[in-house]
């Protein structure tokens, strides 16, 4: 079966709908003591929780777009209707990068400062470290009701966002890395369709195989962003420590762990598959090159975040996803692309991964800001926005209650979108809490040494060499910031 171009719509439609998903490295965790934060004093800031007289106005920043941007508009238009001692007024900040500048930017003039952020798990170390976070530990220590939803948190969950006995954040927008196939390029090449491969190896035999077929179109059978994530997914799931102090659980890291054999497996791969002719790499970056080829049949394959789910599946059931884009393709021209969705291939077996995503925090405002911040989490957190949360806003369940709900259940066995997001979460409550992912607080600067090492061995630079020489810069970004906050 030969894969014909689609129209330059459809496109179009597909690359944007597939660049909404949060691109977010995998980080969080704890020393293992997840679950006995609510015993521990909490640091940071208490937690007033009795609402004022009155209306009180509150901020939420966040990064979303396209589903995701729609459902938490949504459902803060709901709260807003529902009661009247809390206002949220909801601003879009772009993405995670311009989000975090800016929030920084606003600690040194803290009346600039939101009084909810959702902001990339990345930044786990730097809000902690920050001293205008009311710690999600202080406020479930002052409010029984709202303590439920927190101690119902699937165990990797808690432990990723723990640090020290504090868990931080009071919401959680749990993603993960995914791989997206092309079943007709599969069928093409003599492949069986909805079967993915488990490991880096078997989606290289698999590439080999689509190669070797030379289908019409095809300029390599993988395309990848070199996106950071890529490489901390692979490692964490592999229960590969990135940085010392256990990835930053029992003491700020001061030291790089990133120069080891599992590192050198997955460049050298990276390296090979792209001297082969299998893998397309495209730069780190706001470029949608990767879903282009993709959605014009120049790679059976593509690894993107779990987060684009549902808008890829909304316009494959012929709705639009939320994008307003004139010329739309018809539901029948929709429904003849033959995609599927599984599980990110790892170095022993598939899903082997790490807790990553956003998370929300509750600001240092005022006594009366902390308290509408915290009610709003609570009813963010309750069942039937969670609910939302995964099915409209596609992000994984981050409590089994959430996962066992009937309308969630209901989803997962009917729709596309629920289909794909059930195989993808199944790994997810598997995740062992003991081993979280890293915690970096220079995660900018590391970020860009990653990308830097991805980068630079792709273009063919020896691994090894280049491997060490990325580790020991990092290893100066964790001394430098070690010794300004003090640790």
């Amino acid at each position: 079966m030969i894969r014909r171009p689609r129209s330059r719509q459809l496109v179009m439609l597909l690359a944007l709908v597939l660049a909404s998903a949060l691109v977010a490295a995998a980080c969080g965790g704890d020393d293992g003591a997840s679950g006995s934060e609510g015993d521990q004093p909490a640091a940071g800031a208490p937690c007033p929780t009795d609402l004022a007289d009155g209306t009180t106005e509150i901020t939420l920043w966040h990064p979303y777009n396209t589903l995701t941007k729609t459902t938490l508009e949504s459902i803060v238009e709901a709260y807003n209707a529902s009661q009247t001692k809390v206002h949220v007024d909801v601003e879009s900040q772009g993405n995670t990068i311009e989000l975090q500048k800016k929030f920084s930017d606003s600690i040194g003039n803290p009346d600039t400062l939101p009084d909810l952020v959702f902001t990339e798990d990345t930044n786990l170390q730097f809000m902690s470290d920050s001293g205008v976070v009311v710690p999600a530990t202080s406020c479930r220590g002052s409010d029984a009701e709202g303590a439920e939803y927190l101690d119902g948190l699937l165990p990797a969950v808690t432990s990723a966002y723990t640090v020290g006995d504090t868990l931080w954040p009071a919401a959680f927008s749990v993603s993960t890395l995914m791989m997206y196939a092309n079943n007709a390029e599969l069928k093409a090449a003599g492949l069986e369709p909805d079967v993915f491969p488990q490991t880096l190896d078997e989606l290289r035999t698999m590439a080999e195989k689509i190669k070797a077929a030379n289908l019409p179109g095809v300029t390599a059978p993988l395309v990848m962003k070199l996106d950071p994530w890529v490489l901390e997914t692979l490692l964490t799931g592999s229960k590969q420590l990135i940085v010392d102090e256990d990835n930053g659980r029992s003491a700020l890291a001061g030291a790089s762990e990133l120069d080891n054999d599992r590192s050198t497996a997955v460049l050298d791969w990276i390296q090979g598959m792209v001297a082969d002719g299998l893998l397309q790499t495209i730069p780190y970056g706001d470029s949608i090159d990767d879903f282009l080829a993709f959605s014009q049949g120049n790679a059976s394959f593509i690894i993107s975040g779990q987060r684009s789910i549902t808008t890829v599946a909304a316009v494959m059931d012929g709705q639009d996803g939320g994008i307003d884009i004139d010329g739309a393709p018809s539901t029948e021209t929709l429904q003849k692309l033959d995609i599927d969705a599984g599980l990110f291939p790892g170095l022993e077996e598939a899903g082997q991964s790490g807790v990553s995503g956003s998370a929300g925090y509750v600001v240092d405002t005022s006594d009366a800001e902390v308290a509408a911040a915290w009610d709003f989490m609570k009813y963010f957190n309750a069942l039937p926005q969670q609910q939302r949360w995964v099915l409209e806003g596609s992000y994984l369940p981050s409590s089994q209650s959430v996962i066992d709900s009937p309308e969630v259940q209901a989803a997962f066995d009917s729709t596309r979108a629920g289909r794909w997001t059930a195989t993808v979460a199944e790994g997810m409550t598997d995740l062992d809490p003991d081993f979280p992912g890293p915690l970096v607080g220079p995660y900018n600067e590391y970020r860009d040494e990653l990308i830097g090492l991805l980068t630079k061995v792709a273009d063919g630079a020896p691994v090894g060499a280049t491997l060490t020489e990325s580790s020991d810069a990092i290893t100066e970004l964790l001394r430098s910031y070690r010794s300004e906050v003090g640790g």
